[in-house]
């Protein structure tokens, strides 16, 4: 653990500057990303719908008296 804090610390004080253009392109990248990982999850989610309604049942069951 300790090597790798050396080396991480080696690089931010030695890194160069980078005279790097960012497109406006960019930002529709990464919301398209964000987008897909949120429908790839819902898809995920309702094909395991019914079982993640019974887990919830039986983690938050209570016992009436």
């Amino acid at each position: 653990m300790k090597i790798i804090f050396i080396i991480f610390l080696y690089f931010i004080t030695f890194s160069t500057p980078a005279s790097a253009y960012l497109d406006p392109g960019l930002g529709t990248m990464l919301i398209q990303g964000l987008l897909a990982v949120i429908a790839t999850v819902a898809a995920y989610a309702s094909l395991y719908w019914k079982k993640f309604k019974e887990l919830v049942k039986k983690l938050f069951r209570f016992k009436k008296n």
